[in-house]
């Protein structure tokens, strides 16, 4: 399996740099299906620390769920949001259905997703669009960009 890839901006600080429990099943679960994964730590203009996990199935679907420390300290789920990128979805951003839903729907997707060996490379070398996060270029690589 997989490993998810990871990036922690250095002003978050070193307890704050553990994904809480649900993002982690989440990852899990993603990964164990062979979707693309990532997360990064940060901290917004006020200093407090989130964490955004990328969870994305560049045939159907790219996830996008943050947790927040802002005003509670510790980690809580902050937003979700979702691209639909299969044939007939717009690739725009909308809201994403609970965590227990996209877990299922990584699990019913799997075939749809897993890629030969020279399929994973090419992707990885793919480009990234611009900055509109509803561009359908843009999730291809975007596991990629958003951690980098």
């Amino acid at each position: 399996m997989s490993m998810a890839e990871e990036k922690i901006d250095p002003r978050v600080p070193p307890n704050f740099r553990r994904l809480p429990a649900a993002a982690r099943e989440l990852e899990d679960v993603a990964l164990a299906h062979g979707w693309r994964v990532a997360h990064q730590f940060s901290v917004d203009i006020g200093g407090s620390p989130f964490v955004r996990v990328h969870v994305v199935n560049r045939s159907a679907y790219y996830f996008r769920i943050t947790w927040h420390t802002r005003m509670t300290g510790t980690y809580r789920l902050f937003g979700k949001i979702m691209s639909q990128l299969s044939e007939g979805g717009s690739g725009r951003w909308v809201d994403a259905p609970s965590l227990t839903r996209i877990r299922e729907i990584i699990a019913a997707t799997e075939g749809e997703h897993r890629e030969s060996e020279q399929d994973a490379a090419s992707a990885e070398g793919a480009a990234v669009g611009g900055g509109d996060p509803g561009s359908r270029d843009e999730p291809a690589g975007a596991v990629r960009a958003a951690v980098s």
